[in-house]
């Protein structure tokens, strides 16, 4: 039974996946989570600024609760096997065009 295209190319990426560079780990790629993180994270994102804005000099102390669940809800894409490994082929994908 002959691979599907599809099927090549997800072989081929998953090869090329498995032989990434330190840079491309550490920078590139966590560039790429950061962006989709932040997208995610949008809600939570919002919350802490309003109420930085609220706070001013305060916010430090003022907004931990807000600036807790932006930080676990990033963390919870930074971890995630599935986000990292999909932020991974998204960078070979656009690094093969």
């Amino acid at each position: 039974m002959a691979a599907t295209r599809e099927e090549e190319e997800d072989r081929i990426l998953e090869e090329k996946r498995k032989k990434l560079r330190r840079l491309e780990k550490n920078t590139l790629i966590m560039d790429i989570m950061k962006e989709k993180a932040v997208k995610l994270c949008s809600e939570q994102m919002n919350d802490f600024n309003a109420c930085c804005k609220e706070a001013g000099f305060l916010m430090a102390f003022t907004c931990r609760k807000e600036s807790k669940e932006l930080k676990a809800c990033f963390n919870r894409y930074y971890y995630d096997p599935t986000f990292v490994r999909e932020s991974e082929i998204e960078y070979l994908r656009k690094k093969n065009k």
